[in-house]
Protein backbone atom coordinates (compact mmCIF):
# COMPACT_ATOMS: atom_id res chain seq x y z
CA UNK A 1 0.00 0.00 0.00
CA UNK A 2 1.57 3.27 -0.96
CA UNK A 3 2.46 6.01 1.63
CA UNK A 4 -0.06 9.03 2.26
CA UNK A 5 1.18 11.98 0.79
CA UNK A 6 2.42 14.61 3.29
CA UNK A 7 -0.45 16.92 2.62
CA UNK A 8 -3.32 14.68 3.25
CA UNK A 9 -1.91 13.39 6.84
CA UNK A 10 -4.89 15.15 9.36
CA UNK A 11 -3.72 18.77 10.58
CA UNK A 12 -0.84 19.22 7.84
CA UNK A 13 -0.83 21.09 4.09
CA UNK A 14 1.47 19.50 1.84
CA UNK A 15 5.16 19.10 2.69
CA UNK A 16 4.34 18.09 6.44
CA UNK A 17 3.90 22.04 7.61
CA UNK A 18 1.11 21.76 10.52
CA UNK A 19 -2.27 23.68 10.22
CA UNK A 20 -2.70 26.47 12.28
CA UNK A 21 -4.65 25.44 15.34
CA UNK A 22 -8.28 27.33 15.95
CA UNK A 23 -6.35 28.67 19.09
CA UNK A 24 -3.51 29.96 16.92
CA UNK A 25 -6.22 31.12 14.11
CA UNK A 26 -7.86 33.15 17.28
CA UNK A 27 -4.60 34.87 18.59
CA UNK A 28 -4.02 36.09 14.75
CA UNK A 29 -6.91 37.68 14.83
CA UNK A 30 -6.79 39.34 17.94
CA UNK A 31 -3.78 40.45 17.26
CA UNK A 32 -4.69 41.63 14.07
CA UNK A 33 -7.48 43.46 15.62
CA UNK A 34 -5.58 45.10 18.40
CA UNK A 35 -2.92 46.81 15.68
CA UNK A 36 -5.62 48.53 13.93
CA UNK A 37 -7.34 49.84 17.24
CA UNK A 38 -3.54 50.77 18.13
CA UNK A 39 -3.46 52.44 14.65
CA UNK A 40 -6.95 54.07 15.40
CA UNK A 41 -5.97 55.05 18.94
CA UNK A 42 -2.60 56.57 17.69
CA UNK A 43 -4.82 58.72 15.02
CA UNK A 44 -7.49 59.81 17.29
CA UNK A 45 -4.80 60.75 20.23
CA UNK A 46 -3.03 62.99 17.56
CA UNK A 47 -6.39 64.47 16.30
CA UNK A 48 -7.06 65.04 20.25
CA UNK A 49 -4.04 66.56 21.32
CA UNK A 50 -4.07 68.61 18.32
CA UNK A 51 -7.81 70.12 19.26
CA UNK A 52 -6.63 70.19 22.66
CA UNK A 53 -3.44 72.28 22.25
CA UNK A 54 -5.62 74.88 20.08
CA UNK A 55 -7.77 75.22 22.42
CA UNK A 56 -5.55 75.51 24.94
CA UNK A 57 -3.67 78.33 22.84
CA UNK A 58 -7.15 80.50 22.33
CA UNK A 59 -7.66 80.11 25.89
CA UNK A 60 -4.18 81.68 26.87
CA UNK A 61 -3.96 83.82 24.38
CA UNK A 62 -7.94 85.63 25.52
CA UNK A 63 -7.11 85.48 29.06
CA UNK A 64 -7.29 88.64 31.11
CA UNK A 65 -8.00 90.14 27.46
CA UNK A 66 -11.86 89.48 27.52
CA UNK A 67 -15.08 91.47 28.35
CA UNK A 68 -18.63 90.88 28.68
CA UNK A 69 -21.35 93.37 27.36
CA UNK A 70 -24.79 93.31 26.30
CA UNK A 71 -26.17 95.03 23.37
CA UNK A 72 -29.89 97.05 22.50
CA UNK A 73 -30.82 95.72 19.27
CA UNK A 74 -31.01 99.31 17.08
CA UNK A 75 -32.59 97.89 14.17
CA UNK A 76 -31.53 95.29 11.07
CA UNK A 77 -30.26 95.65 7.74
CA UNK A 78 -32.43 94.28 5.07
CA UNK A 79 -30.02 93.55 1.54
CA UNK A 80 -31.45 94.28 -1.49
CA UNK A 81 -30.55 91.82 -3.82
CA UNK A 82 -31.17 88.59 -1.21
CA UNK A 83 -33.98 88.07 1.05
CA UNK A 84 -31.62 88.44 4.28
CA UNK A 85 -31.85 90.61 7.60
CA UNK A 86 -28.94 90.85 9.98
CA UNK A 87 -29.62 92.59 13.48
CA UNK A 88 -27.55 95.31 14.20
CA UNK A 89 -26.93 95.93 18.47
CA UNK A 90 -25.83 98.88 20.16
CA UNK A 91 -23.14 98.10 22.53
CA UNK A 92 -20.72 100.10 25.11
CA UNK A 93 -17.23 99.22 25.04
CA UNK A 94 -15.86 99.13 28.89
CA UNK A 95 -14.08 102.41 29.63
CA UNK A 96 -10.76 100.78 30.31
CA UNK A 97 -10.54 99.00 27.39
CA UNK A 98 -7.20 98.69 25.19
CA UNK A 99 -8.32 100.37 22.03
CA UNK A 100 -9.23 103.63 20.78
CA UNK A 101 -13.11 103.47 20.81
CA UNK A 102 -12.95 102.51 24.98
CA UNK A 103 -15.87 103.94 26.78
CA UNK A 104 -18.31 104.75 23.33
CA UNK A 105 -21.17 102.98 21.60
CA UNK A 106 -20.70 100.80 18.84
CA UNK A 107 -22.95 98.59 16.35
CA UNK A 108 -21.56 95.31 16.15
CA UNK A 109 -23.81 92.64 13.90
CA UNK A 110 -26.33 89.82 15.24
CA UNK A 111 -28.69 87.10 14.29
CA UNK A 112 -29.58 86.41 10.10
CA UNK A 113 -32.84 86.08 9.16
CA UNK A 114 -33.56 84.67 5.73
CA UNK A 115 -37.27 85.25 3.84
CA UNK A 116 -38.78 87.55 1.55
CA UNK A 117 -39.61 89.84 3.26
CA UNK A 118 -37.80 88.22 6.57
CA UNK A 119 -40.00 88.27 8.97
CA UNK A 120 -38.73 86.49 11.82
CA UNK A 121 -38.57 89.24 15.03
CA UNK A 122 -35.20 89.74 17.09
CA UNK A 123 -34.41 89.76 20.30
CA UNK A 124 -34.28 93.13 22.10
CA UNK A 125 -30.89 92.40 24.00
CA UNK A 126 -27.74 90.97 22.84
CA UNK A 127 -24.86 89.06 24.64
CA UNK A 128 -20.96 89.77 23.10
CA UNK A 129 -18.03 88.39 24.38
CA UNK A 130 -15.28 90.59 23.23
CA UNK A 131 -11.62 90.38 22.88
CA UNK A 132 -9.41 93.31 22.76
CA UNK A 133 -6.15 92.09 21.16
CA UNK A 134 -3.54 94.59 18.89
CA UNK A 135 -5.95 97.81 19.93
CA UNK A 136 -9.14 96.08 17.91
CA UNK A 137 -11.99 94.71 18.99
CA UNK A 138 -12.88 91.15 18.05
CA UNK A 139 -16.13 89.41 19.01
CA UNK A 140 -15.54 85.80 20.12
CA UNK A 141 -19.32 84.72 20.51
CA UNK A 142 -22.46 86.19 21.11
CA UNK A 143 -26.14 85.02 21.79
CA UNK A 144 -28.49 85.18 25.11
CA UNK A 145 -28.22 86.79 27.67
CA UNK A 146 -26.04 85.16 30.67
CA UNK A 147 -23.95 82.44 28.95
CA UNK A 148 -20.87 83.84 28.70
CA UNK A 149 -17.88 85.29 31.03
CA UNK A 150 -14.81 86.81 30.93
CA UNK A 151 -11.61 84.35 29.80
CA UNK A 152 -9.52 84.18 32.56
CA UNK A 153 -6.66 82.21 34.61
CA UNK A 154 -9.21 79.23 35.43
CA UNK A 155 -9.98 78.91 32.31
CA UNK A 156 -6.53 78.51 31.08
CA UNK A 157 -5.74 75.92 33.82
CA UNK A 158 -9.48 73.71 33.17
CA UNK A 159 -7.93 73.49 29.14
CA UNK A 160 -4.71 72.70 30.27
CA UNK A 161 -6.49 70.00 32.76
CA UNK A 162 -8.10 68.69 29.89
CA UNK A 163 -5.46 68.28 27.73
CA UNK A 164 -3.66 66.43 29.91
CA UNK A 165 -6.38 63.97 30.70
CA UNK A 166 -7.56 62.87 27.15
CA UNK A 167 -3.71 62.51 26.35
CA UNK A 168 -3.48 60.20 29.21
CA UNK A 169 -6.89 58.15 28.70
CA UNK A 170 -6.16 57.80 24.67
CA UNK A 171 -2.39 57.14 25.57
CA UNK A 172 -3.36 54.32 27.98
CA UNK A 173 -6.23 52.98 25.37
CA UNK A 174 -3.11 53.02 22.80
CA UNK A 175 -0.67 51.08 25.11
CA UNK A 176 -3.02 48.44 26.29
CA UNK A 177 -4.17 47.66 22.68
CA UNK A 178 -0.45 47.64 21.56
CA UNK A 179 0.31 45.21 24.69
CA UNK A 180 -2.63 43.00 23.57
CA UNK A 181 -1.42 42.71 19.84
CA UNK A 182 2.04 42.10 20.87
CA UNK A 183 0.70 39.43 23.55
CA UNK A 184 -1.54 38.02 21.10
CA UNK A 185 1.14 37.78 18.58
CA UNK A 186 3.37 36.23 21.03
CA UNK A 187 0.78 33.13 21.75
CA UNK A 188 0.26 32.57 18.14
CA UNK A 189 3.93 32.48 17.27
CA UNK A 190 4.93 30.00 20.64
CA UNK A 191 1.88 27.91 19.39
CA UNK A 192 3.27 27.41 15.30
CA UNK A 193 6.51 26.48 17.10
CA UNK A 194 5.67 23.97 19.30
CA UNK A 195 3.12 22.37 16.66
CA UNK A 196 6.31 22.55 14.33
CA UNK A 197 8.38 20.53 16.14
CA UNK A 198 6.12 17.99 17.23
CA UNK A 199 5.58 17.21 13.39
CA UNK A 200 9.54 17.11 13.27
CA UNK A 201 9.43 15.10 15.97
CA UNK A 202 7.28 12.76 14.86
Amino acid sequence: MAPEPAGNRAGTRAGGVPLASPGEIGCRVLAGAAALLTVVGLLAWSHADDLAARSLARTRALAGRTAVVVGTLEGAEVSGGLPQAVSRYRVLLPAGAPVPEAGTGVVLSGDEHWGFPPSETFPPRREYLLAFIGGRVTVVSSGAEGARHPVTGRDVDRALRSRRASGLILGAATGSAAVTALGGGLVATRARRRRLRAVTAG
